[in-house]
């Protein structure tokens, strides 16, 4: 008879915790269809959008551990290229010993902006690109020296596919051109003087507006390209890269909504 009871107690138990599970699964939240589970590892852009209105500010400083990309580009050694170097810079021919020219490219990654079907965001306003004057200290400094006084610089939108990995002097992408606002193409950058007199840098306050106003609305950001307008003077000009080891001195764009 004892073991009978026993026998019961158990069965009861069993379905009272039977019961209980049921129930708890069936009140459990259901997640809304187009939630994401951010609990794993995700891509920061299959999350919601942030929405921007007017009067915002983005403020995008570049950094590669973001993903935002930085190469260097020299026309000599079979077109070698050099990833994520530290300074962006643009040399003429003569600078230097080997008669190398260089050009730097650069794109920062604009999350959630580049795909703005999902968010299409308000006219910008205003877009300003700063560049840091730079070099590495094992480099030499080009601002210390007497520069041909043509060193004007050219900052353009690029149109063509690239990748820091494999991208060369050879094959470095194509450029924006014959736009009926030539801003939205290239940003002339004037001369300077060097030696630089002390107390004065060659930071740059770009204005970037016509080219982010068309990056946003074909919605392909491909990135700038830095370079001498004469390529073939003894001149350069050195800025932070997203690789540079004073955070600081890293390109900053700043859009205004």
């Amino acid at each position: 008879m004892k073991n009978v009871v026993v026998i019961c107690c158990f069965l009861l138990c069993s379905l009272l915790g039977l019961f209980a599970c049921t129930k708890n699964s069936g009140n459990a939240p259901v997640p809304p269809p187009n939630s994401t589970d951010t609990s794993s590892p995700t891509d920061d852009d299959t999350l919601s959008p942030p929405k921007y209105a007017p009067g915002d500010t983005l403020v995008i400083r570049g950094d590669t551990s973001n993903n935002d990309e930085s190469v260097l580009l020299f026309s000599g050694n079979g077109g070698i290229s050099m990833p994520d170097f530290p300074s962006f810079i643009a040399l003429g021919k003569g600078f230097n010993v080997t008669n190398d020219r260089a050009r730097s490219i650069m794109k920062f990654r604009l999350r959630h902006i580049s795909d703005s079907s999902r968010n299409e965001p308000p006219q910008i306003q205003k877009a300003v690109l700063y560049l840091y004057q730079y070099h590495l200290p094992a480099d030499q400094d080009p601002y210390a020296i007497q520069q041909s006084a043509d060193n004007g610089l050219e900052l353009h939108r690029i149109v063509g596919d690239w990748q820091d990995s494999t991208v060369t002097w050879s094959t470095q992408p194509s450029l924006a051109q014959g736009s009926a606002n030539p801003l939205e193409d290239v940003v002339m950058i004037p001369p300077i003087a060097t030696p630089l007199p002390a107390g004065t840098t060659d930071n740059q306050v770009i204005d970037v507006t016509d080219m982010m106003r068309t990056i946003f609305a074909s919605h392909s950001n491909k990135g700038f390209l830095l370079k001498l307008t004469n390529e073939s003077v003894a001149a350069g000009r050195s800025y932070g890269s997203f690789a540079c080891p004073a955070v600081s001195k890293r390109p900053k764009l700043v859009l205004y909504f």
